[in-house]
């Protein structure tokens, strides 16, 4: 659970590095899992008031953890499980019924490689104290097996759209921010809105809210559906 909750937080993370950066991000594919082997490139460019901005990225071997519900059903057969069966009660009636505990041991392949493409395009538009940030960012496994099920990806595809909302107000001294997500593939959102203001050069207060679920309590934002946030930040500059 620990690497999957930290994945959900660099996307989280993702969703804040624009604003505190102040650059558009795309979200880094290599920064999701370990691969063997990764192949990038990106583009941007400049149509009137828009900048448009994409990332592509090959993984060779790149490794998926298996859906748990999959595993055992490879490995706990109904054959194994009667051979199991069968085993303690040998064991129980040899022993005269003291043996009545009986381990047994899997070894299951929960980790397995394969390789997939991550892209995505992004849209950037600001007018006066103004910015608008649209994504589209994609995963897609093209040699998938439905018969071993990954976290996070379904049936190949994982697909999020992302958008950042920013306005300053009061002469650049109070900064309403929204930034918000959304998982086509299982259906799951995270929305942060957020209030900044200066109160003086050295002194920074901020309010927010964070919000984030999904239909599916193992996706990437679905596990924290009972998590959401409202927080207060004061900050003091030295």
């Amino acid at each position: 659970m620990r690497q999957e909750a930290n994945v959900a937080f660099r996307v989280i993370g993702m969703l804040a590095s624009a604003a505190d950066t102040g650059q558009p991000v795309l979200a880094s594919s290599a920064n999701l899992r370990n691969s063997s082997s990764v192949s990038p490139g990106t583009f941007a460019t400049t149509v009137s008031s828009f900048t448009i901005r994409g990332e592509f990225a090959y993984f060779k071997g790149r490794h998926y953890n298996r859906k748990l519900e999959s595993v055992l059903r490879q490995e706990i057969t109904p054959a194994r499980q009667q051979a199991i069966i069968d085993e303690f009660m040998q064991n129980y009636l040899d022993s005269g019924g003291a043996a009545s505990r009986q381990t047994f041991r899997i070894d299951p392949e929960v980790n397995i490689q394969m390789d997939s493409m991550k892209y995505g395009l992004g849209i950037d538009y600001i007018y006066g104290d103004t910015s608008v940030s649209l994504q589209v960012i994609q995963e897609l496994i093209p040699d998938y097996d439905r018969d071993r099920p990954v976290y996070f990806n379904k049936e190949g595809l994982d697909t999020f759209l992302t958008l950042q909302l920013k306005q300053f107000f009061l002469q650049n001294t109070m900064e309403l921010d929204l930034r918000a997500a959304y998982g086509i593939e299982f259906q799951e959102y995270l929305v942060k809105p957020s209030l900044k203001y200066n109160f003086t050069n050295t002194l920074q207060g901020s309010i927010g809210v964070v919000v984030l679920g999904g239909k599916y309590d193992d996706s990437l934002l679905g596990q924290f559906d009972d998590n959401d946030q409202i927080y207060a930040l004061l900050k003091c500059f030295f």
